[in-house]
């Protein structure tokens, strides 16, 4: 099946006055994520299922660009403006591409994203906009209780918790490196450059001059 040619078609249909329809939406006929602009002629008008159909066909031409995945997934939000209906197999097909598209391309995993996300909300604990939350002490009881003998979730799947026998035995202190952190015990001899504590937060080791400087 020829779906750029289908898909040249339907972009065609959307450039002819479209005033019958009570609601529409602009479509970029050359994706931005591929050199298109906000011209005009880059513009056309289409439904909300034709809209739909155009990003599914975009998938299908261009099968490998995530972005397009990404942009595919997203038709299924929608606001009180907005009308679509899927199909079971539309729904799993949009979802499967929808997660494709976030293992390839998820921004989350780009250390300089994740720098300014966490930047951002240091900052606006500094300026008073957010509050960090303290636990009252009887939800430090009750977390403590959740925690005790078979309910800890290390007693429970010990196969998913290797590190309980492995890096931290009960009497131990956390000590780091800055890139690492290690248990040793109060009668320890503490290896050069480790200092108590845990190893620093992830801003700190992305950007550390910029951050404090």
């Amino acid at each position: 099946m020829n779906y750029k040619k289908i898909y040249d078609s339907l972009c065609q249909i959307g450039k002819i006055l479209r005033e019958e329809y009570s609601y529409t939406e602009r479509h970029h006929i050359i994706p931005k994520c591929m050199g298109g602009d906000d011209s005009v002629e880059n513009f056309t008008i289409l439904t909300a299922k034709e809209h739909y159909l155009a990003h599914y066909l975009l998938v299908k031409i261009y099968p490998k660009n995530t972005k397009l995945l990404y942009a595919f997934g997203m038709m299924k939000n929608f606001n009180g403006n907005q009308s679509r209906n899927f199909s079971s197999n539309a729904y799993n097909k949009m979802k499967l591409s929808y997660s494709l598209a976030m293992k390839l391309n998820n921004p989350m995993k780009n250390k300089e994203i994740v720098f300014k996300s966490i930047k951002s909300r240091e900052d606006r604990y500094l300026n008073g906009e957010l509050n960090r939350r303290k636990l009252s002490e009887q939800e430090k009881i009750n977390i403590s209780n959740r925690m005790l003998g078979d309910k800890n979730p290390t007693n429970r799947f010990p196969e998913n918790h290797n590190f309980k026998n492995n890096s931290y035995v009960k009497g131990k202190l956390c000590y780091n490196n800055g890139i690492k952190n290690k248990y040793f015990y109060p009668s320890d001899i503490i290896p050069e450059g480790f200092v108590r504590g845990n190893k620093p937060r992830i801003f700190s080791k992305l950007n550390e001059e910029n951050y404090y400087g």
